[in-house]
């Protein structure tokens, strides 16, 4: 008999962390699941350690990738080989309550839903902090606006809190990019889902990693603000252009639209190599005219550097000692 529920862990760098969240796992309450640790590639230990917990216990499955593609792609690697009925997503420096698949599986069943989700921690160096997910009230264009606007809004946009049916899963296209890409998917989720389900208890604890594929350092020790910029232009682009095929008209999506793509767009241009004409005009160029809303919050000169970049001029963007790039 397959399992009801598939656990999917992408694993890469996570060998400090690693065994607190198979531990958590294999802890659970709800005991008819599947551990599915997916190896992408990772440099340290981490594939090793996966393998032990396979000999250790017969509901782990360990997949070996040849070669890393990120988060969002292990992820699909493991939805692949799974065989529950539904699945749930942990990040490998995370863990669970005991109690997380017992509540979710309660949940999304009892309620005839395709999509749980519930209330979590972040954890952040020793300070915790509760963030409620409860999306009563709200129609799923609102909740879509959050997505859009995730670091804004109050419901998150990463698949880690959450309990999805494969049916449902199966609808999504995963993103090739790295870095935003659980607000991609997570659109898809929200958008096809018939019916969600939410339970006020926080039950995944989200943990702060400096060694995290978001918090990646380079040889000089300078963050990777680039690389990480054009990947959150990018799967936000894949965002848009999904909303645009589902509602056509996005008016109703402002203004958390707009400030979300001026912020990237101002952050594209902040890096040197991401400096071009397409940055104000590939990505919902409609931000443009918004990019003096009070709501978005740069200051006044900024606005007037983006302003001109969006009439062609890109010139105050190449001046070092009018905004000081950081990449």
């Amino acid at each position: 008999m397959p399992p009801q529920i598939s656990v999917i862990v992408p694993v890469y760098r996570v060998e400090r962390f690693l065994s607190r969240a198979v531990k958590s796992i294999l802890a659970q309450t709800f005991a008819d699941f599947e551990l599915l640790l997916v190896d992408d590639c990772s440099p340290d230990g981490s594939g090793a350690m996966c393998d032990k917990f396979a000999v250790q216990d017969k509901r782990v499955r360990v997949i070996h990738k040849p070669q890393n593609g990120g988060s969002s792609q292990a992820r699909k690697t493991g939805l692949d080989a799974a065989r529950g009925n539904f699945i749930a997503c942990v990040d490998a420096d995370d863990w669970l309550e005991p109690n997380f698949l017992s509540s979710l599986y309660e949940k999304i069943t009892a309620e005839n839903a395709a999509l749980a989700w519930c209330d979590y921690w972040q954890d952040d160096l020793g300070v915790a902090t509760y963030n409620n997910q409860d999306f009563h009230g709200l129609t799923k264009e609102d909740i879509l606006r959050q997505v859009v606007n995730f670091s804004r809004g109050i419901i998150g946009v990463s698949l880690w809190n959450k309990l999805v049916a494969r049916e449902l899963f199966q609808q999504v296209k995963f993103s090739p990019f790295n870095y935003g890409e659980d607000r991609v998917a997570g659109a898809q989720l929200i958008y096809y889902a018939p019916k969600i389900a939410y339970t006020h208890q926080a039950l995944y604890h989200y943990c702060y990693n400096p060694l995290s594929f978001w918090r990646e350092q380079n040889a000089d020790g300078q963050k990777l603000h680039a690389k990480r910029t054009a990947g959150v232009y990018a799967n936000l682009k894949l965002v848009v252009d999904f909303l645009r095929e589902k509602y056509g008209d996005l008016a109703g999506f402002e203004p958390d639209l707009s400030r979300a793509v001026n912020e990237i767009k101002f952050a594209n241009l902040r890096c040197p190599s991401l400096i071009n004409e397409r940055v104000m005009t590939d990505l919902y160029p409609q931000s443009n005219r918004r990019i003096f809303d009070p709501q978005f919050n740069v200051s006044r000169k900024s606005k007037i550097a983006l302003w001109l970049a969006a009439k062609g001029c890109l010139l105050p963007f190449r001046i070092m000692n009018f905004i000081k790039p950081v990449a």
